[in-house]
């Protein structure tokens, strides 16, 4: 028996119809199976997306059906479409669908463009209607300042016991109305430096049960007293303590409605001073420690190197402690210091006659020959050291991903 003729325009362009119409479109009982699945997939697609335009419609069936004819033009009258497929691809299973596949995206992406998903080409616009132009995306915004908030002790340094004195101002820096609540806010008293910014909140002050209402450019004054004792009723250790606020209202807009706001962090800090006083001093140390064998990947390849820190002085006045050191490798692979390994951050603690304070975060500076390393500058100066302590030793914890110690005696008498 003779094979059944194949109608490849008849049945692709009553397919397209259908699909585009919303319909579902059934393969021709005789249509090769690589046809069968290709309509069937996009069948599903087109089931999941948004009925297309109409003028679409009949752009893109002219468009393929143009396209069918100029492909039928190639073939002999009596030739199926596969058996043309056969003269260019070769004859294995893999071929196959993959030709599959790309009549799937020229019909499946067709329809999907012209549902409006994707942007639609100038070329399918009417003829004198230029491509729409596209939106600029929204600018962000910027965060919303409604409250400014100043807080300052009665004196930045205070004998142990006693009283200390905080006043908070309150100023109305938006041009609505806004109200805080609870007030006063949450505050807290924490040291200044804890190992890895993880906060000790050391005295906390509960909300208040009221609210404060201000205008614009209105300012309201509140005053905190701290008898220096901890959760616990104990006197708290000579040092630096800051003070957070966790603020929290909205704003009255103009329509009526509210927006809320929130603003937290520290605010201020002070000093409790030794009552004997504080050690003023410089110390040029000029000590030398080294750790060897630390993992180092250089150009792909792993490789250990030392390193050798020098901390270089030592600074004690009544305003706190400063500690300067040098980091440096003399069998680093890499020319400079400016390796990723070397941008770790570099952590560290002090030790004053057996009690261990924080020194925290180093700031670095990269130089040619090495890296300078800094604790307690740029105003953030460490708790000081007693007039009379005997023993001071500083510790370098980790240096990025290597473990230390690297640990220096400074000699105080």
């Amino acid at each position: 028996m003779g094979e059944k003729k194949f109608d490849f325009a008849r049945e692709i362009s009553q397919a397209i119809d259908k699909m585009l119409a919303g319909e579902k479109a059934e393969p021709h009982a005789d249509m090769p199976d690589d046809y069968r699945e290709a309509i069937d997939f996009a069948q599903k697609l087109t089931e999941l997306r948004v009925t297309p335009r109409p003028s679409f419609k009949a752009e893109l069936k002219d468009s393929l059906l143009t396209k069918s004819s100029k492909m039928e033009q190639k073939r002999t009258e009596h030739i199926r479409f596969w058996e043309m497929l056969r003269h260019l691809v070769p004859q294995r299973p893999v071929w196959r669908t993959v030709a599959a596949s790309l009549l799937v995206i020229v019909v499946v992406g067709g329809v999907i463009w012209g549902s409006g998903i994707l942007k639609q080409p100038s070329a399918l616009l009417p003829e004198g209607v230029p491509p729409p132009e596209e939106a600029p995306p929204p600018a962000p915004s910027a965060p919303r300042l409604c409250l400014g908030v100043e807080a300052a002790p009665a004196k930045t340094v205070y004998l142990p016991g006693e009283e200390v004195e905080i006043e908070f101002k309150f100023k109305n820096v938006s041009s609505e109305p806004i109200t805080v609540t609870p007030f006063p806010p949450v505050i807290g008293i924490t040291p200044p430096v804890t190992v890895h910014w993880k906060e000790q909140i050391i005295r906390s002050f509960p909300t208040g049960s009221e609210e404060l209402h201000l205008q614009p450019g209105e300012t309201a004054v509140y005053t905190l007293i701290w008898d220096q004792k901890d959760n616990s009723g104990q006197q708290v250790a000579p040092g630096y303590y800051k003070v957070n606020a966790d603020i929290k209202g909205h704003v009255i807009e103009a329509d009526g409605s509210k927006s809320t706001f929130g603003t937290s962090g520290r605010v201020t800090k002070l000093l409790i001073q030794f009552p004997q006083g504080a050690m003023e001093k410089n110390i040029e140390v000029k000590q030398a420690q080294t750790v060897t064998d630390l993992p180092f990947m250089w150009k792909r390849e792993e490789l250990s190197i030392d390193l050798t820190i020098t901390l270089e002085q030592v600074e004690l006045t009544a305003e706190g402690a400063k500690f300067c050191a040098f980091a440096t490798s003399p069998n680093s692979p890499s020319a400079g210091y400016d390796h990723p390994q070397w941008s770790g951050p570099v952590w560290a603690q002090y030790t004053v006659d057996g009690v261990i304070k924080d020194a925290g975060l180093a700031g670095m500076r990269y130089l040619d020959d090495g890296i300078q390393l800094c604790w307690g500058t740029a105003g953030d100066w460490l708790d000081p050291v007693l007039s009379d302590a005997k023993e001071l030793t500083f510790t370098i914890t980790e240096f990025g991903e290597w473990q230390g110690p690297w640990e220096f005696h400074i000699p105080l008498q």
